[in-house]
């Protein structure tokens, strides 16, 4: 499946002037729970968009997609705007 690239777990990223903790917890402290989390995706074969995917990680099955609006950093502002962009 090259079509598509995962790009991690879906959470917020720290907010104004994080610590280095806080950004150390965002980038490398993963969840990784076996069962439902979102997702981010990026359609790297196509229109090279990032979207977001709730999967089931036991079953491997895709529950839903959809294109994660509200967040102000990458690569959720280039999901809402419709740009490409490579993790």
């Amino acid at each position: 499946m090259y079509e598509f690239r995962h790009g991690g777990e879906a959470h917020p990223r720290p907010g104004d002037s994080p610590s280095s903790e806080q950004w150390a917890e965002y980038l490398y402290l993963k969840t990784n729970a076996a069962g439902v989390q979102d997702e981010w995706w990026c359609h790297r074969g196509g229109c090279g968009r990032w979207f977001q995917v709730r999967r089931d990680t036991v079953r491997n099955v895709v529950q839903r997609t959809f294109v994660a609006g509200g967040g102000a950093g990458e690569p959720e502002v280039q999901a809402v705007q419709g740009e490409s962009v490579e993790p």
